[in-house]
């Protein structure tokens, strides 16, 4: 049995022994995309914020993030409900 300490974005420790490092180590190629959507994942401001060790404007900017998603669900299901009743 051992303690473990990490992120997976960035470090893996498992006791006193170091697994590895992103900025040390290349664990795998990854490829940019020539073209990225609005929507995609590594544009999310929050998650930007954090790996900038910015954590009190990630999380501003996650709460943000989450509000404009509950307000689409809403504005989703109202939707919904009234093509529901109109047909």
């Amino acid at each position: 049995m051992a303690e473990f300490d990490g992120e997976w974005t960035r470090v893996l420790i498992f006791g006193d022994k170091t697994y590895w490092r992103r900025k040390e180590d290349n664990l795998a190629k990854i490829y940019q995309m020539e073209y990225i959507l609005k929507s995609d994942s590594s544009l999310r401001k929050d998650l930007i914020l954090y790996n900038e060790n910015k954590i009190g404007e990630a999380d501003k900017a996650l709460n943000e993030l989450e509000n404009t998603q509950e307000s689409d669900i809403l504005l989703r299901n109202k939707y919904n409900n009234e093509n529901l009743f109109n047909k």
